[in-house]
């Protein structure tokens, strides 16, 4: 199931429970219903959404008490209501854990993709500062993370192109999708290298803008076989 399908069947199965449960008063269909809408939320991205749907189900499992007719046997009624509620609740911590330790198990696994990839991985702030450095940048350029993080993008930059200073710092602001370019950089022991710059925008939870992250290949011997072509 994809998350749009969970999205559409949350609040139909939600309706479906408020309406049988104020038709039987007793309560019993409210067990099943609620506790299926929160373990739809494994299927939602937003990793608050289980937590959101049970606070909803509280509610209307109030609605549907409130709405229901009058019960031969009240005190079950009640105390379905209450069971329900702590099994909403506690459903919903289940899969919000589920939900994080996916999300721990994905980013661990892009982790192990970055730091094994030889292309140089970076990310970078608005400001020019280097925020992560795998491996295949170290290998490339020479700097250690200890070295560049924190320190600026710019210290790649080759003396005799000063100029490229303004317009990386103005790509690295501006960037709003991905963007690639060829450029040359500087390593550590000062050669200049020809490199492919992949450009992605990176965003914050709530959608802002927080820096870019970049992926540079070296294509210096694809530059000389060209040269040697021409």
């Amino acid at each position: 199931m994809n998350s749009k399908y969970a999205q559409i069947l949350i609040p139909l199965v939600m309706a479906t429970t408020v309406i049988v449960d104020a038709v039987v008063p007793i309560g019993y269909e409210v067990w099943v219903g609620y506790a299926f809408a929160v373990l739809l939320c494994l299927w939602i991205e937003r990793p608050s959404a289980p937590y959101i749907v049970a606070a909803i189900a509280t509610v209307l499992l109030q609605v549907g008490f409130m709405l229901s007719a009058p019960s031969s046997a009240p005190d079950l009624a009640v105390f379905n209501r209450l069971v329900v509620a702590v099994l909403i609740w506690i459903t919903a911590g289940l899969v919000w854990r589920a939900k994080l330790a996916k999300l721990d198990d994905a980013t661990r696994r892009l982790g192990a993709i970055v730091e094994s990839s030889s292309d140089a991985i970076l990310s970078v702030t608005p400001d020019g500062f280097v925020t992560t450095w795998n491996a295949g940048a170290e290998g490339m350029f020479g700097y250690t993370a200890s070295e560049m993080i924190g320190g600026s993008i710019l210290t790649l930059i080759p003396p005799q192109r000063q100029k490229d200073k303004t317009w990386l710092l103005s790509t690295v602001r501006g960037v709003q999708s991905i963007h690639t370019y060829d450029a040359v950089r500087l390593t550590k022991d000062g050669r200049c290298i020809d490199v492919s710059v992949t450009v992605s925008p990176l965003r914050d939870a709530a959608g802002q803008f927080v820096g870019v992250s970049e992926i540079v290949r070296d294509i210096s011997e694809q530059k000389r076989a060209q040269t040697l072509l021409r």
